[in-house]
């Protein structure tokens, strides 16, 4: 309620001051950035206070540092790109670092998915080679020979150009990508007041 009351007299206040776009820009832009910076409310209201106070301020000085600048138009577009860096450069949210995200998590997706083909293969007791994980995997050759190059490095396979055969720390790292990349499955029981 009190938040509401604040916003409603800046609105009030700020109207007739400084004008709709300028008003609505300072009311939605620092929040919008800072909350791309946090998810804690606190932290958030802060922040937002701080780029509010230092957007006027940058958008203000360059207006009277160059002649012809309106003040209001200059504190809107440095605001407009306060949030477009943190939009993009904010971790956790920005879109750099959900396009790094998705790259580590399809690394480890197709590491997950070459351990798991050699794993079954070895199981059913049938040699592991490069042409028959390409068939199952459906990589191209190329794909593949980098995929497995990589876990070489990591010591998670074996391989030459005869067969591919999954090493102790491969059969460990296998473990820790299918507890990370698949979820567990409910265990439920059949409801036996249920009729078939």
């Amino acid at each position: 309620l009190v938040l509401m009351l604040l916003l409603a007299a800046t609105v009030v206040v700020g109207l007739p001051a400084a004008g709709v776009i300028l008003v609505a820009a300072l009311l939605v832009l620092p929040v919008a950035s800072a909350r791309l910076w946090t998810q804690r409310l606190e932290t958030m209201l802060a922040l937002a206070v701080m780029l509010g106070a230092a957007v006027g301020a940058v958008g203000a000085w360059a207006s009277a540092a160059q002649r012809g600048l309106p003040t209001g138009a200059t504190i809107v577009l440095v605001a407009g790109g306060v949030f477009v860096f943190s939009l993009v450069f904010s971790p956790g949210r920005g879109v750099v670092a959900r396009v790094l995200a998705l790259a580590r998590f399809r690394q480890a997706l197709q590491s997950y998915q070459l351990l798991q083909t050699v794993a079954e293969l070895e199981h059913a007791q049938q040699q592991a080679t490069l042409e028959t994980l390409a068939q199952r995997l459906g990589w191209s050759p190329g794909q593949l020979l980098a995929r497995v190059q990589l876990a070489r490095l990591h010591r998670w396979l074996q391989a030459d150009r005869q067969q591919v055969l999954l090493l102790p720390e491969g059969k460990r790292e296998l473990d820790l990508l299918e507890k990370r990349l698949v979820p567990p499955l409910e265990n439920h029981e059949p409801d036996s007041s249920s009729e078939p």
